[in-house]
């Protein structure tokens, strides 16, 4: 069969981290964007997909519409409407990707093959970044091909190339992979990492010694990637996904530990190649510059965040419109469109959405992460089910955590990893509601 929902999940993750590869038509045109009805087709013509997904579509409608709404009418009488039309093309986009991600993914196998994709995906990702480091030294080109000929955005096309950051007098090289800045290659990184880890922990509780070697090889892959970005932001959502996992998982490593597995010990030396490595001076001279006032990117980062205080306290409850924060950041603090973002996704969303725009927000959040508890309710901790969910969850809270310091709220794999959690709860309550009716049925004869 030429057509298979495999091969389009396959496809689908692995153009997801293609940032570079883009052309930018007044917004970004991504790879995805391109194949996403390709992919999906099938399931777009399904009146009956939508049936059973129904209540997603009101409520990705709804998200839609109250974002337009804020993003358009504030934008119209304060700054930029066409920033706000083309971030709300993306909103919709976006919004179609996690539809599409829940509809491809209806049942576990699909889940489980989705999850193996990314896995794979982020591997290359991060053995592409460390190529770029040693490339970098070594002295030969590291570019993809085809980056020379297509343009993520015009007035960013120099820093495709090489990205670099001063630590004392050494320059020292930032891995970016296929993404345009290596924050957002961390933050794909952290979105996976966890379910490597996951696989190190179930391999060590049922003594697979040739899956926790493989999960610790992908594990320690997936963190020198995030390691050579240099992003701090990356470091901290790394440590959230980390400490999720081991939240999630602490009967496993609890259980390991008492009876003095040396699998855990394997674990905590993973975390510790790094420093072994000598990449522990660099690594504390990063994490210094962040309270280092003098430092000219700490400089920027606060100067960027009290902008958006600013734009917060000047429009509190509907913010200067979605997309917005370049143009008002040049009309009416700066002068000239020198930064697309406040460098914290919380507060672009307060600046841009205001009081009214968080808040919807935060009801969204509140009712998928309710979601997630009602499922992880109903499951058996370290069963399959457990380790998929807890994996997702782990990796969304990560990527949360790395927004606290960096804006990447609108890459394509934070939807994706979404919709991906979104089915995976579905058929776990799914299979709940199965189960009992089948019981209720012979009491009610």
């Amino acid at each position: 069969m030429l057509w298979r929902a495999e091969w389009a999940l396959a496809v689908l993750i692995f153009v997801l981290p293609l940032e570079k590869i883009s052309y930018y038509v007044g917004f970004t045109l991504k790879p995805y964007m391109l194949l996403l009805p390709i992919v999906s087709i099938r399931y777009w013509l399904n009146v009956a997909c939508f049936r059973r997904h129904w209540r997603w579509m009101v409520l990705m409608a709804f998200l839609l519409g109250v974002f337009m709404s804020i993003g358009l009418l504030t934008s119209t009488a304060i700054t930029d409407p066409l920033a706000a039309a083309r971030r709300l093309i993306q909103y919709m986009l976006l919004s179609a990707l996690l539809l599409a991600s829940i509809l491809l993914v209806k049942s576990r196998q699909r889940a489980q093959f989705a999850v193996k994709c990314l896995i794979w995906t982020g591997m290359l990702v991060a053995l592409y970044g460390i190529f770029q480091i040693v490339g970098r030294f070594v002295g030969f080109e590291t570019e993809m091909p085809l980056v020379k000929y297509l343009s993520y955005r015009p007035e960013l096309e120099a820093q495709l190339r090489t990205w670099t950051v001063a630590l004392g007098e050494l320059v020292v090289p930032r891995a970016s992979s296929t993404f345009n800045d290596p924050s957002l290659m961390a933050g794909f990184l952290i979105g996976v990492l966890p379910f490597p880890l996951i696989g190190c922990l179930t391999a060590a509780a049922r003594r697979q010694n040739g899956k926790f070697i493989a999960g610790m090889l992908c594990s320690g892959v997936l963190l020198v990637g995030i390691a050579l970005s240099f992003s701090r932001s990356g470091w901290v959502g790394a440590l959230f996904a980390v400490a999720a996992t081991g939240y999630f998982w602490r009967r496993v490593l609890i259980r390991m530990v008492r009876s003095r597995e040396i699998r855990v010990f394997g674990l905590i030396g993973l975390f510790g190649l790094l420093p072994v490595a000598g990449f522990a001076e660099l690594a504390w001279q990063r994490v210094a510059q962040t309270f280092t006032i003098q430092d000219i990117s700490t400089a920027g980062h606060l100067t960027y965040a009290m902008a958006a205080l600013k734009m917060f306290a000047e429009h509190p409850f509907s913010g200067i419109g979605i997309g917005n924060y370049s143009s008002y950041y040049a009309t009416h603090i700066a002068g000239q469109a020198s930064i697309y973002m406040s460098h914290s996704a919380p507060l672009t969303l307060l600046a841009e959405t205001g009081l009214i725009g968080t808040v919807i927000a935060l009801i969204m959040g509140r009712a998928v992460f309710r979601l997630f508890r009602t499922a992880l309710k109903q499951i058996r901790p370290e069963s399959s089910d457990y380790a998929l969910l807890t994996g997702c969850i782990s990796g969304l809270i990560g990527i949360l955590g790395g927004n606290l310091g960096y804006d990447y709220h609108n890459q394509a794999y934070i939807w994706f990893i979404a919709g991906l959690s979104i089915s995976v709860c579905m058929l776990i309550l799914s299979d709940v509601r199965l189960y009992t009716q089948k019981v209720r049925e012979p009491t009610a004869k």
